[in-house]
This record gives C-alpha cells, sequence and structure tokens, in this order.
C-alpha cells in the first residue's frame, strides 16, 4: 500500500477513533491510552519506511553513478554524473514517493501532538457538559 492509499486509511481510522458523544464518552477515555499508543507506533512505522526509501534511493543512485560512469565514451565528473542520476524515472520515482510519505509523517505527528493529546481536555469537557445537562 502507497503513502497516499495510507494516508486515506489513516484518516478515516482516526475519524473512528476520535468520535465522541455522549454515548461513547466513557469508552473513548477508557481506549484513549491504547489508540495514542497505536497511532505513534503508526507514525514510527511511517518513519522506518522512509528510511527504507531513502536508503532504497542512495543504493539506485550509486548503482545509477557508477553505470554511468563506466559506460560514459568520455571522462565525466562524479558531479555531472550524480546530476544524471537524478533524471533517471526511477530517482524520480521514489523521490515521489519519499516526499507523499514525509506528508504522512507530518499529519501523523499532528495528529499525535494535538488531536491525541487534546482529547482528555476535550472528554473532561463533554463530561461537565453533561454534568451541568442533567442538573
Amino acid at each position: 500500500m502507497n503513502a497516499t492509499e495510507l494516508f486515506q486509511k489513516y484518516r478515516t481510522e482516526i475519524e473512528e477513533a476520535v468520535k465522541i458523544d455522549q454515548l461513547n464518552v466513557k469508552d473513548v477515555q477508557l481506549k484513549l491510552p491504547f489508540t495514542k499508543h497505536f497511532w505513534v507506533a503508526r507514525l514510527i512505522e511511517a518513519k522506518i519506511d522512509l528510511n527504507k526509501l531513502q536508503k532504497q534511493k542512495t543504493e539506485l543512485k550509486n548503482n545509477l553513478l557508477k553505470e554511468i560512469i563506466e559506460k560514459s565514451p568520455v571522462m565525466i565528473s562524479k558531479k555531472n554524473a550524480l546530476d544524471m542520476t537524478e533524471t533517471h524515472s526511477e530517482i524520480k520515482k521514489l523521490t515521489e514517493e519519499m516526499y507523499i510519505q514525509e506528508l504522512l509523517i507530518l499529519y501523523l505527528e499532528k495528529v499525535e501532538s494535538t488531536v491525541l493529546r487534546n482529547m482528555s481536555y476535550d472528554i473532561s469537557n463533554i463530561i461537565k457538559l453533561i454534568v451541568l445537562e442533567t442538573n
């Protein structure tokens, strides 16, 4: 599954995980530690995937660099050969995948740092509201 598909999947799952109403407030509160752990783990997985893409790109660039230098009929500088690797379709594809993966990581970081951290306050406010309405 690519990063774009993962984003769509994660977005849907997060929307479900953070839905709070009067009927499920206790369940959401009880599941909150698990929910936080679950999404931090997904964030780490995304970072591991990005690292794998970076390694894959580096290996491909090194292989292309060797190939360009070996096959060149004239002496070519390493810098020029390195610049030529950037135009290769596989390198462009990996660069795009890495960019999308970085956006996925940014999204997960925002979810973890903003949404999930503030859920305790949101739940507390909902409980206070319910108490006020019942009095």
